[in-house]
C-alpha cells in the first residue's frame, strides 16, 4: 500500500541495487537486499496458478451450458480453456525457470499455442511449420485444422485427452513448490508483507 494512495494495492519489485522502500530523494541504498530471480518467478507464478484454479471452475460451469445450448456452450468452453491453458503455460514457464521442470510443460505449451495461434491467429495458414508440428504432437486427424471436444471432466485435443484431475494435480504440485520458495523468501527477508 502506498501512503499517497492508501486504497491502492499492487506489487513493487526493485531494480538491482535499489530498495522498494525509499524516501524518493535517495532511492539507491547500498545495503539494499539483492533479490533472487527464483523468488520473483515463483511470486509471479502465483496469480496465474490461482487464475488456473478459477478457470477450472469456470470451464465446468461452461460445460453445463452444452446440453441446453451446444453452440453457446462450445464457445464458452473454448474461451475458458483458452484462458486456462494460458495460465497453465505461464505457471509452467516460471516453475521451469526455477529448475522445477515437469513433463506437463510441453503439453500445456502446445495446447496453449494450438488454441491461441492455430485456431485464432493462423487459422488460414494450414501449412505453417509450427502449426503442422503441433498438429502432429496433438495427433490431430491430418484432414482437420482444429479438433477440440469438451466434457465436464476433460478436454480433448486431437487424440490427447486432458482430465481436469490431471490439471488439479499439476496445480497442487506447482503450488507446493511456490509455497516452499516463498516461505523461504519471507524467512530470509526477501518478501516483507
Amino acid at each position: 500500500m502506498d501512503k499517497n494512495h492508501p486504497e491502492e494495492y499492487g506489487i513493487k519489485i526493485s531494480k538491482k541495487g535499489f530498495n522498494v522502500i525509499s524516501d524518493g530523494k535517495n532511492p539507491s541504498i547500498k545495503k539494499a537486499m539483492p533479490y533472487k530471480v527464483d523468488h520473483i518467478h515463483q511470486l509471479l507464478a502465483l496469480p496465474y496458478l490461482q487464475g488456473a484454479r478459477s478457470q477450472l471452475k469456470r470451464y465446468i460451469e461452461a460445460t453445463e451450458v452444452l446440453r441446453n445450448n451446444p453452440s453457446s456452450g462450445t464457445f464458452l468452453c473454448l474461451h475458458e480453456i483458452s484462458v486456462l491453458f494460458e495460465d497453465l503455460n505461464t505457471v509452467a514457464k516460471y516453475i521451469e525457470r526455477c529448475g522445477n521442470d515437469d513433463k506437463m510443460r510441453e503439453l500445456w505449451r502446445n495446447i496453449r499455442n494450438h488454441i491461441r495461434h492455430d485456431f485464432r491467429e493462423e487459422f488460414d495458414n494450414e501449412e505453417g511449420k509450427n502449426k503442422v508440428r503441433r498438429s502432429t504432437y496433438l495427433k490431430l486427424d491430418p484432414t482437420l485444422q482444429v479438433d477440440i471436444a469438451f466434457e465436464k471432466s476433460s478436454v480433448r485435443f486431437g487424440t490427447r485427452i486432458i482430465e481436469l484431475s490431471q490439471v488439479r494435480r499439476y496445480l497442487d504440485w506447482a503450488e507446493k513448490i511456490i509455497t516452499r520458495t516463498l516461505k523461504k523468501a519471507r524467512q530470509e527477508g526477501y518478501i516483507t508483507k
